[in-house]
């Protein structure tokens, strides 16, 4: 292939590879109002969980309205019915939509969406859109005002329906920053760990709904879900933890496995990248060495001041936590350390200050290396 061949192959793949960049970046969301006419009552009806979806990106937008008659299966047409008429106008523009005729009777059958059911009939009668690139729309919340006329005068039924419009560069934007395995405080009574996955809203501006993040491994080529949490809104620039519980038997099925962590996979929420990479994360789990012997505990019994030495022996950065709860898992000591590379031999000591009783308490201390996390647990006695 010469050269005077590729210059034209190579120029369509730039083209195509800055317009699939656009059609990602800038996927606009259609605002679809969908309008159901009771031919029987003449009242409008609108799904009110349609409503809670009609938002929109400002970029190319587009608004769907589709018009729908709901027709009982034996309705005849009365004598001397007027004819009815539904027209829509949004509170941005100075025009409405052409007044779309209402059939009193139910329309020969063609090509149009028909869905029967007990005793009626719902037929599309007329879809109609607004093109948001002809107008200069600001981000804001705006109405349709849809009404239902007898011969354009006297008015049957109307309703307002609310909708809001965004402009990407004031919209929040998700990002997973990264994900650990922490282990649970009472451990004792929560025989299991936490994956924890960092949620950020790295834009300045807030995201105001919750969303879920969802944690899946691969089995068999099969997507497999793991669990699900919920985070609450974000202000812009602000970041929030998604804490997923794992009891042991499951995590030691894992161990080794990427899983993948995704937030806002349905893509409800309204962000600037809207379902880009930076909404899922790959992590590795880690395996958890469990272990009771390696590590000295004294005095033990103890009355004021007990320590725990330990080997680290890792060439990086490793952080340590110690938590201390009673029979019934309540915590009465925790905290985290972060020691720097090449320590070998350490200890952490806990000085009883809070003076608590005497009696049997448990311990679970917990390092997190670059080559795998380790955690000790046992009994302590307090005199």
């Amino acid at each position: 292939m010469n050269c005077k061949t590729l210059i034209p192959i190579v120029f369509f793949l730039i083209i195509y590879s800055t317009y699939s960049f656009a059609q990602s970046h800038f996927d606009f969301r259609e605002i679809v109002l969908n309008i159901d006419i009771d031919i029987k009552s003449g009242k409008i009806l609108i799904n009110q969980d349609d409503l809670e979806e009609l938002k929109l990106h400002r970029y190319d937008g587009e608004i769907i309205v589709n018009l729908f008659g709901i027709y009982p299966s034996s309705f005849y047409r009365p004598p001397g019915q007027k004819e009815i008429h539904l027209s829509v106008s949004p509170n941005f523009i100075n025009t409405t939509l052409n007044p779309i005729i209402i059939p009193p009777t139910r329309p020969d059958l063609d090509t149009r969406a028909i869905s029967n059911q007990i005793g009626e009939e719902r037929v599309l009668l007329d879809s109609r859109s607004i093109y948001l690139d002809r107008y200069y729309v600001n981000s804001g919340d705006y109405l349709f005002h849809v009404k239902l006329t007898e011969n354009y005068i006297d008015l049957v039924d109307k309703v307002n329906v609310p909708f809001s419009i965004y402009k990407y560069d004031e919209l929040g934007d998700y990002i997973i920053t990264h994900a650990e395995v922490i282990n649970p405080f009472n451990q004792y009574i929560m025989n299991g760990y936490y994956i924890k996955s960092q949620i950020l809203n790295s834009r300045n501006y807030d995201i105001n709904e919750s969303t879920e993040v969802r944690y899946y491994y691969t089995e068999n080529e099969k997507s497999i879900l793991l669990g699900k949490t919920n985070i609450r809104p974000l202000e812009g620039n602000e970041s929030t933890n998604s804490l997923l519980f794992i009891n042991s038997n499951t995590y030691d099925n894992i161990v080794g496995r990427k899983i993948n962590i995704i937030v806002d996979e349905d893509k409800d929420i309204l962000e600037y990248s809207d379902g880009d990479s930076n909404n899922r994360i790959t992590y590795e789990i880690p395996s958890i060495e469990v272990n009771s012997n390696n590590i000295k505990v004294y005095p033990n019994p103890f009355r004021d001041k007990v320590t725990f030495g330990f080997y680290l022996n890792s060439t990086y950065t490793s952080t340590v936590s110690i938590q201390i709860y009673d029979n019934k898992g309540n915590i009465v000591y925790q905290k985290g350390y972060i020691f720097p590379a090449q320590a070998n031999h350490l200890e952490i000591s806990y000085l009883d200050e809070n003076k608590i009783p005497s009696g049997n308490y448990h311990y679970s201390l917990f390092i997190h290396k670059s080559t795998g996390d380790i955690r000790y647990f046992g009994t302590i006695i307090k005199k």
